[in-house]
């Protein structure tokens, strides 16, 4: 390899050149006028099978070959570079350096998926390398070094790669032919297969199965990883700082140790993968220590690992400074459904220890101790929810289980919920790498944005209590999980023992139930119908109140500048809305019904006084709220409460554990005051007048909250969230 390497290269491509001369112009030769048609695949091999690819020296026709696109006529050689009559060896061919734009001609988003040239051109890899003096960078900052060095099978750590003594001339010999931006041909061969990646044990030279996961089915995990790399050559290492580090999360109460191999950026955070896309094993939940997800888990036992979630476009603008402007990777990451994990990593890099934002190889380590808690996300972190005993819960709180649930809604069955992917995986006891609601949770294509589809859903909760919502489109997938697990028709249908029976719980941020009039337990002769002025659930449905036309939780979720937040206000550090951030509020809340943040701020706090209002209520009759399943307890706030039927009877007991119900649903959507604010006020209105004395309609709401024992301010913002009647 080196000059010579390339002098051999050279050879072939005029020999080549050579035969598709004298083989076009001779008796292989066709019509030279008139219409332009094509030929087909034969013709063009007949003088193209000794043309080589400029880098590796294969044959062009053998890499065509193994190409999705072999054998299909519509994209076949002509379909790439138009048809070909015409062509004579040195004649006219429409297209022939087929560019993005020849691409999308036919993955234009119909036929195929679509690739978009906007995507690669505006990335890093199409940014021009300028470094000239340091050798070693060229193996992964040029088209030329990228790919022989996967020839050769040089990749993985720094010291046995980058260093060695076999790699480096080749770099430095043939360095100025090297074009200096990533490219189609970098990661393509001809005719759009991926290029394949050799991994070669420094020490004896041969090439080694490095497989971290045995059930990877393709290369593009090794692709990706040659340079954005993970592992060491055989898989056995992580690659980031080359220094063992300590975590701050436990396994059965011992600290877990992590070893690590280094390549170049040792020191730079955001330039090693294994800072955010890899959660530390080990420090999963043993079923009883704190867990913490320190990072994404790549799915490589999945055709294309990496592009379902970077697409062709590939920039994160993970490091963060005021000439990066956010992008969805980053919203996400600072959003709830990542568990906030930007912010820990960020946070972890800005801290003191090992020198405030510096980069040095500790200040690595902290960051990748970094991650997602029970405090930050409790949903994702809290259980091992990829346990046998947990598959419940995983078509929510894992990417597995919300991808499969809303592929086939009607044929989900969690037993089948494969999480292979995740380290030591057993079918039985799980792993101790949780998941985050990744990308492809929610999209079957997050390159393309395709959204995974499973129409209109029905719910079955317990004691045969149904629902059915209607086809709210994108925010489908809102609603798959946002419902809660059980609704106040659940309590209705219960055949159970009263004087003796666990609380049915709602579950958490239901807010869609809330949205629709459709969890909570509505007392018997109350109307609980949407008003007609109700427009909420009609957000990115009817056509009038549409700035997407995905439903009302996307419409209002995520219409902000920074859509996958999935907020729709800014708040301080007190917890204060400062900024409505959805756009689609003011396009309603105009005039005398305007919306500002004051007002909605101060809204939310009546919301959470009359909430507490209804708590306080709840313990005049001897049930307490504590925030740990099952919410409702004697007095002694250990024992949980179970004989409902002790308050009123046993013909009112499922109307005091609804009231319990409600009460405990509102306080676990906090945006509840938002979503429907008629609905909410009135369970909670009812909730609070039942429970005072058994029946309904005779409360003095005012002079019942005075007696309670709330603070004065608590008491003011109750009355003036209920008021003086029923909503």
């Amino acid at each position: 390899m080196s000059k010579k390497y390339f002098s051999s290269l050279l050879v072939i491509a005029l020999f080549s050149l050579c035969l598709t001369l004298i083989g076009c112009g001779s008796e292989n030769r066709v019509g030279v006028s008139g219409e332009i048609t094509k030929v087909g695949d034969t013709k063009c091999n007949q003088c193209h099978s000794a043309t080589a690819d400029r880098i590796t020296g294969e044959s062009i026709v053998a890499q065509y070959q193994k190409s999705a696109h072999y054998g299909n006529d519509n994209a076949g050689c002509e379909g790439c570079h138009g048809a070909g009559s015409q062509h004579n060896g040195i004649g006219p061919i429409p297209y022939p350096k087929p560019d993005l734009a020849r691409c999308e001609s036919c993955h234009n988003g119909t036929v195929a998926k679509k690739t978009s040239a906007s995507k690669w051109a505006n990335s890093n890899h199409a940014k021009p390398y300028e470094e000239t003096t340091n050798d070693p960078c060229y193996r992964c900052h040029t088209s030329e070094g990228a790919v022989l060095a996967n020839i050769l099978g040089y990749t993985g750590d720094k010291d046995n790669v980058l260093l060695n003594s076999a790699y480096r001339p080749v770099l430095s010999m043939n360095r100025d032919q090297f074009k200096k931006e990533i490219n189609c041909e970098t990661c393509h061969e001809h005719g759009g297969k991926i290029r394949t990646v050799k991994a070669t044990d420094p020490a004896t030279g041969k090439v080694v199965a490095w497989d971290p996961n045995k059930n990877r089915l393709v290369d593009e995990f090794d692709l990706c990883t040659s340079c954005h790399n993970l592992y060491n050559f055989n898989g056995t290492k992580l690659i980031a700082s080359g220094k063992t580090f300590t975590t701050t999360a436990y396994r059965d109460g011992v600290p877990v140790t992590v070893n690590s191999d280094k390549f170049y950026h040792e020191t730079a955070w955001f330039r090693i993968i294994a800072t955010t896309h890899y959660d530390i094993p080990d420090s999963g939940r043993g079923m009883s220590n704190e867990s913490v997800i320190q990072g994404y888990v790549i799915r490589k036992n999945e055709p294309n690992p990496c592009m379902e979630c970077h697409g062709h476009n590939f920039t994160t603008n993970t490091r963060p400074d005021t000439t990066r402007p956010s992008t969805i990777y980053t919203d996400w990451a600072k959003s709830a459904h990542a568990g906030h994990i930007y912010e820990a990593k960020y946070a972890a890099y800005s801290s003191t220890t090992y020198g405030k934002r510096q980069r040095n190889q500790d200040k690595v380590n902290l960051v990748m101790q970094a991650g997602v808690t029970n405090t930050t996300g409790a949903g994702w972190a809290y259980y091992n929810w990829d346990h046998s005993q947990r598959q419940s819960c995983q078509r929510c709180h894992t990417a597995t289980g919300v991808s499969n649930f809303l592929n086939n809604p009607a044929g989900y069955n969690a037993a089948s919920n494969n999480f292979a992917h995740l380290e030591n995986y057993s079918s039985f006891s799980g792993s101790r790498q949780n998941e985050l609601l990744y990308c492809w949770g929610c999209h079957s294509n997050a390159g393309t944005g395709d959204l995974r589809d499973p129409g209109a859903l029905n719910f079955t909760y317990s004691n045969n209590a149904t629902v059915s919502y209607p086809d709210l489109k994108g925010s489908n997938i809102c609603i798959a999980c946002h419902t809660g697990r059980e609704t106040g028709d659940s309590i209705k249908n219960s055949l159970g023992n009263f004087s003796s029976l666990q609380f049915i719980n709602s579950h958490y941020l239901a807010a869609g139930g809330q949205l629709f009039g459709t969890t909570g337990y509505e007392y018997e002769g109350k109307n609980y119908t949407n008003p007609a002025y109700f427009k909420h659930d009609k957000i990115g449905i009817t056509e009038t109140l549409s700035l997407t036309q995905n439903g009302p939780c996307v419409g209002c979720h995520m219409t902000s500048d920074n859509s996958h937040l999935f907020t729709n206000v800014k708040k301080d550090n007190t917890g204060k809305i400062t900024e409505i951030t959805s756009k689609i509020c003011s396009s309603c809340h105009t005039g005398t019904y305007e919306l500002t943040a004051e007002k909605l701020s101060e809204e939310e706090e009546h919301y959470k006084a009359a909430i507490e209002a209804g708590k306080i209520a709840m313990e005049t009759k001897g049930i307490y709220f504590k925030e740990t399943f099952p919410y409702w307890y004697e007095y002694n706030r250990s024992t949980s409460f179970r004989n409902w039927a002790m308050v009123f009877g046993k013909s009112k007991a499922k109307d005091v554990m609804g009231a319990a119900f409600n009460i405990n649903l509102l306080a676990h959507d906090p945006g509840g005051y938002a979503h429907n604010r008629i609905y909410v006020k009135r369970l909670l209105w009812d909730s609070i007048d039942f429970i005072e004395d058994g029946v309904l309609g005779n409360i003095n709401m005012s002079a019942f909250i005075d007696s309670l024992s709330l603070t004065d301010e608590k008491k003011v913002a109750a009355k003036a969230y209920l008021g003086n009647s029923r909503p």
